[in-house]
């Protein structure tokens, strides 16, 4: 029964977005600036990744607790540099 829910929402969702992923993905460019830096920044501090910080940080030392940081920004520049379009 869960599959058969699951295919129609998404059969559904394909054609309330018009078949085009990049609808689906980036709502066709047309999100406010403040929602994309709410999410990314919800993203970025979810519950996981601050107890993973957390935990290594105590284990083994300041500098691993401080990798998953330091990547995350990475990436949110590596997307805003190459994905983002004015």
């Amino acid at each position: 029964a869960f599959i058969a829910v699951s295919f129609i929402i998404g059969l559904w969702t394909y054609f309330v977005v018009a078949g085009k992923s990049e609808n689906f993905f980036v709502a066709g460019r047309s999100l406010p600036v403040w929602i994309l830096i709410f999410t990314l920044g919800a993203q970025a501090v979810d519950v996981n990744s601050l107890l993973t910080n957390t935990d290594l940080a105590y284990k083994y030392h300041f500098y691993d607790g401080v990798c998953i940081p330091i990547g995350i920004a990475g990436s949110l520049f590596l997307n805003a540099v190459f994905f983002a379009h004015k």
